[in-house]
């Protein structure tokens, strides 16, 4: 009897369900963009605070940087800690989306720059526990009167009296400054922050005109629905990542809508 020869179907999609981690990170500039690995203290020179396996044993555990900046990672050795340095190796091993992986003996250091936005987690092959973050931010511009929501007039009465019915798009038409394009990345995405949320709400497609001086992008209406009030001037904020002389920017701009319910 012959065998069937199983089908191969598309290759799916990674899936990608990534969250906040809260909190307020450590500025880089305090801490001269270095993080300490495996330490419980960045200050103590002490036996308990060494080769640490605290959930925060990285110092510090949240750092925050803006794009462009190189993070040092060292596994603090007798340079730094003269009485009780690390004795282990150690690693900043970057996970999701595995940007950098190094392992560190004591004294022993790894740089990295961030030249994207986003949330860098990474932890210790010496123990699972020690897990920290970089924060890497864009610089932000706010153009004002780029932005127009279409339609001007926002209709989000349910059709049939159920807010379920709601349906259809909501497009935001961004005019984009010379030298600027959209940055179609890894987590570079499009959103729009509403009035009533404090989340943002990310796009179904956004897209660069071909003189490179439009972007538009179609939001569900249904998503934003309970976020947005009624209003003759609710305003809509769009925000996107851009590359603009090979750095990343953010650029951001805020159009109002009449909204009826």
């Amino acid at each position: 009897m012959a065998r069937q020869r199983a089908l191969a179907g598309p290759t799916p999609d990674p899936l990608i369900i990534r969250r906040g981690g809260g909190g307020t990170p450590t500025a880089g500039s305090t801490v001269n963009n270095t993080v300490y690995l495996a330490r419980s203290s960045r200050t103590a020179d002490t036996a308990a605070a060494r080769d640490s396996v605290s959930t925060t044993g990285h110092q510090p555990a949240n750092l925050g940087v803006p794009v462009g900046t190189t993070v040092t990672f060292l596994n603090p050795g007798a340079a730094t800690f003269p009485l009780f340095p690390n004795l282990k190796e150690h690693c900043a091993t970057q996970f999701f989306e595995g940007v950098f992986n190094a392992r560190l003996q004591p004294g022993q250091s790894f740089q990295y720059t961030f030249d994207r936005e986003g949330e860098y987690w990474y932890n210790d092959c010496a123990d699972p526990r020690p897990t920290g973050r970089v924060n890497v931010t864009a610089a932000e511009t706010t153009l004002a009167g780029a932005l127009t929501i279409v339609p001007s007039i926002l209709n989000l009465r349910p059709p049939t009296g159920v807010f379920t019915s709601v349906t259809g798009v909501i497009n935001a038409v961004f005019r984009l400054p010379d030298g600027y394009t959209l940055d179609t990345g890894y987590g570079a995405k499009v959103t729009m922050k509403t009035p009533l949320s404090t989340d943002v709400f990310q796009a179904l497609s956004a897209s660069v005109s071909s003189d490179g001086k439009t972007l538009t992008a179609s939001f569900d209406k249904a998503e934003l629905d309970n976020n947005i009030p009624a209003g003759t001037a609710v305003p809509l904020t769009v925000s996107g990542l851009f590359m603009n002389g090979g750095v990343q920017k953010r650029l951001t701009s805020t159009g109002t809508v009449r909204v009826i319910k």
